[in-house]
């Protein structure tokens, strides 16, 4: 999926625009007619010093801007990371922290919780802070031998599984300024996949050595469990999105791969079952689990809650004593859910209510619903580039023949967060076991001469 060519990072502010407008601006309000200098981009990038943690290969350039635009970004060159070349790092939706898995991978078996999963003791966890002037290790303690990075984290930290050498697999999340280690799941069993919700819940899949299929687990904020017995399938890789109540997932049997929408809704704390299946669609008819896997290689999860400009104007960058603030939070958010469908061999939103894919831009690999809510669209790393297609809002699907307007023209993997001042973070590979990343923000409000 990251095959891609070799990128550098480029600086500036960037205008990207989907079909031409005339002198008004459908989606930001503050380009209610064209900007009177618009910034340019050289068809060359000009020579610039280099500075530690930045590549210096071949570059990959935002698209020129133009006085037509719909929506301004600002592009902030953020350095470059290793990392163990398969697994992508996880992002805070407060843009705060970067946690990153360097050294060599794991094996197949471990990234897939199978019976011959081995600790990774060539894996190291590497966190970071991010901040608009770059990037910033943090010293944190040695963190579990033999663990690797999980696959979703929140405002406090971030997933890790520990496979064991007596086969059995642990669940802990790690706290981002301190390190401190908390044990989510670590009953003698093979517990794998795990995923937070956006309200702190833990969804994941356990099974016994040697059973060949894996029951779906939800913990509870207070530990109680509800469960979802396998039966003529096996659950693996749960998934939340923005649908409330709803826990997303997938199973696999002889007949293929499929994407299952379980209604999660319990009616008292003794509840202890999850149910009922309120949709079901193939995402291939391969049952390998490396196929699922990829599936949701390039998911974030869960998605941040939306953010709006009006309120992030008055709300001060966040800082490790002061997160960022809860007036920039607008909701849960219901952005569908998007991910890779080897069946249709591209990514896709999948419509809960019709039960149906909506197919994005041909051969994507990823893509995120804007965190913006003033700015309803998509946007998605395709061959052409990182593009964005704006809806008319957060839940509508792309239209079939929307025009993409290109913020890079190389497919950056994007993360959307909860932070007014950097909605988005991206990578993209500068080597096999490099990536570069990049903040995308927005330029702050021109000033009205005449108003003064």
């Amino acid at each position: 999926m990251l095959a891609l060519t070799a990128i550098q990072s480029a600086s500036g502010c960037v205008t990207v625009r989907s079909e031409p407008a005339h002198g008004e601006s459908a989606l930001h309000p503050r380009l209610n007619a064209p900007p009177a200098r618009p910034q340019s981009v050289p068809a060359e990038p000009p020579t610039q010093t280099a500075q530690p943690g930045v590549p210096t290969a071949p570059v990959a350039r935002p698209v020129p801007p133009t006085s037509s635009a719909m929506l301004r970004f600002s592009i902030f060159p953020l350095g470059s990371i290793e990392y163990d070349g398969q697994v992508l790092p996880l992002v805070s939706p407060d843009a705060r922290f970067l946690a990153v898995q360097a050294g060599l991978a794991p094996t197949w078996p471990t990234l897939l919780a199978l019976d011959s999963a081995v600790p990774a003791i060539t894996t190291k966890l590497v966190v970071y802070q991010i901040e608009k002037s770059g990037l910033s290790p943090l010293a944190l303690p040695v963190l579990p031998e033999g663990a690797i990075l999980g696959r979703s984290c929140d405002a406090e930290g971030f997933l890790i599984e520990q496979p064991r050498s007596d086969g059995t697999r642990a669940i802990g999340k790690v706290a981002w300024t301190s390190g401190r280690v908390e044990w989510l799941a670590d009953a003698p069993a093979i517990n794998a996949h795990a995923v937070l919700s956006q309200s702190g819940e833990l969804a994941y899949t356990t099974r016994k050595k040697g059973s060949p299929k894996a029951d779906l687990v939800i913990r509870s904020h207070d530990g109680k469990l509800r469960v979802r017995a396998a039966g003529d399938v096996g659950y693996l890789l749960p998934i939340y999105a923005g649908e409330p109540k709803t826990l997303f997932t997938l199973t696999r049997s002889q007949g293929g791969i499929d994407l299952v929408a379980l209604r999660d809704a319990p009616t008292s704390d003794a509840d202890t079952t999850i149910g009922p299946v309120i949709a079901t669609r193939s995402l291939s008819l391969s049952p390998d689990p490396a196929l699922a896997y990829q599936c949701a290689a390039a998911l974030q999860v869960p998605p941040p809650h939306a953010i709006t400009l009006e309120q992030s104007a008055t709300i001060p960058a966040p800082t490790p004593a002061a997160p960022s603030a809860p007036g920039a939070i607008v909701g849960a958010g219901g952005s569908p859910l998007s991910l890779f469908v080897p069946d249709l061999g591209r990514t896709a939103e999948f419509d809960l209510a019709s039960g149906s894919w909506n197919p994005l831009g041909e051969k994507s690999i990823a893509a995120v619903r804007s965190p913006i809510a003033d700015h309803p669209g998509v946007f998605v790393a395709v061959p052409e580039g990182l593009v964005f297609t704006p809806t008319a809002d957060h839940r509508a699907p792309v239209p079939a023949r929307s025009a993409m307007a290109r913020l890079f023209d190389t497919p950056y993997v994007p993360r959307a967060t909860a932070n007014p001042d950097l909605p988005l973070i991206v990578f993209g590979p500068a080597g096999p076991t490099k990536l570069t990343v990049m903040g995308v923000g927005l330029p702050p409000a021109e000033s009205d001469p005449a108003a003064k």
